[in-house]
């Protein structure tokens, strides 16, 4: 990097295996940077966009992509040196999708239950006091022109 140049990379933290590109990085560019506390030249393979992340060293399969010296998902192939790395090489470990049966019943059911006791409370207002009666009955009343 010349002086007065902006950098083209960020290493959030020295145990990072990735770097955030800062812009847009075309293949072919190479980039010297202090890896292990020693300057080292990495050879861009992909287009990588700003704000995307690049492989410093090699992330064999099933290892742990680290940003912010932190683990933040799992390589699903290898990533060499210089490739782009994003969801199709990565999975996170941050946030798993989970195929649970019966979740979208269990909600349902939250709000069943939210609103019976919704119902409770409005019934407890309207027999300590006429005025909640009447909100009560107009905040929960069917739609106009709706026949029961």
């Amino acid at each position: 990097m010349r002086k007065g140049e902006r950098p083209a990379v960020l290493i959030i933290h020295p145990r990072d295996n990735v770097a955030v590109a800062l812009r847009d990085l075309a293949p072919g560019n190479v980039l010297e940077l202090p890896v292990g506390g020693r300057a080292r030249r990495v050879s861009v393979l992909d287009p990588i966009p700003a704000n995307h992340k690049i492989s410093l060293a090699t992330i064999k399969r099933g290892a742990s992509v680290v940003k912010y010296g932190e683990p933040i998902g799992e390589a699903t192939a290898t990533i060499r040196p210089g490739a782009h790395v994003h969801i199709h090489n990565v999975r996170s470990r941050r946030i798993r999708p989970r195929r649970r049966p019966g979740l979208v019943q269990r909600f349902a059911n939250t709000v069943t239950l939210v609103s019976r006791k919704r119902s409770a409370i409005s019934s407890q207002h309207s027999a300590s006091n006429g005025r909640r009666e009447r909100s009560a009955r107009i905040r929960y009343a069917a739609p106009s022109g709706a026949d029961g």
